[in-house]
C-alpha cells in the first residue's frame, strides 16, 4: 500500500514539475515576443488536456521504470 502511494506522489510531482517548466517556457516567450505577460482564458483551457496528458505519460513513464 505504501509503496502505491510513493507512486502516486512521485507521478504528481513530476507532472507538476513539467507544467511548471512548461508554463515557465511559454511565458518567457510572450514576455519576448509581446513584452509582457498576458493572461488569456484560451491558455487555462487548453492546459488542462495538457496535464492530462502529461500526467498519464508520466505515470506509464514511471511504470515502465518500475520505479
Amino acid at each position: 500500500m505504501k509503496n502505491t502511494n510513493n507512486k502516486e506522489l512521485i507521478t504528481y510531482l513530476v507532472t507538476l514539475g513539467l507544467m511548471l517548466l512548461l508554463v515557465s517556457l511559454w511565458q518567457f516567450l510572450e514576455w519576448v515576443l509581446y513584452g509582457e505577460i498576458q493572461h488569456r482564458i484560451v491558455d487555462d483551457i487548453i492546459s488542462i488536456p495538457i496535464m492530462c496528458s502529461l500526467y498519464f505519460n508520466a505515470k506509464y513513464w514511471l511504470d515502465d521504470k518500475n520505479i
